[in-house]
């Protein structure tokens, strides 16, 4: 019976590295933003010199964003953007796996403001 004990608190231990290795990704994965994203953002984004926003998207099994978090720049809050919201919501995605079937998951994704900044500060 003792034995059992740190094995049992070792599967516990692993288990909670795995969630916490899920929560907070490396690298997140880059694409091009909705021009909406990039409109709301704008102000935000000048202001902290930052051509990307970083957002934690929660998708559902199908794929689909369920909600979203704006980690950055910084006191920017696109979940209160009416337009943006609206555009980060009608993303897809792959639906992640789970012992082979689709499951809920959290990614980290940094959306490129670039070009929109770019086209924003012609003459």
């Amino acid at each position: 019976m003792c034995a059992m004990k740190p094995a049992l608190a070792l599967i516990m231990l692993s288990a909670c590295a795995v969630v916490v290795a899920q929560e907070s990704p490396a690298q997140p994965s880059r694409q091009k933003a909705p021009p909406a994203v990039c409109d709301a953002a704008m102000a935000s984004l000048r202001q902290h010199d930052a051509k990307e926003v970083v957002l934690v998207l929660t998708l559902d099994d199908k794929g689909r964003v369920d909600s979203f978090q704006t980690e950055s720049p910084e006191g920017l809050n696109l979940e209160k953007s009416g337009k943006a919201k609206a555009e980060i919501k009608k993303m897809r995605f792959q639906p992640a796996l789970k012992d082979g079937r689709p499951a809920w998951a959290q990614i980290l994704i940094s959306l490129d403001c670039s070009e929109s900044m770019a086209a924003s500060s012609r003459p």
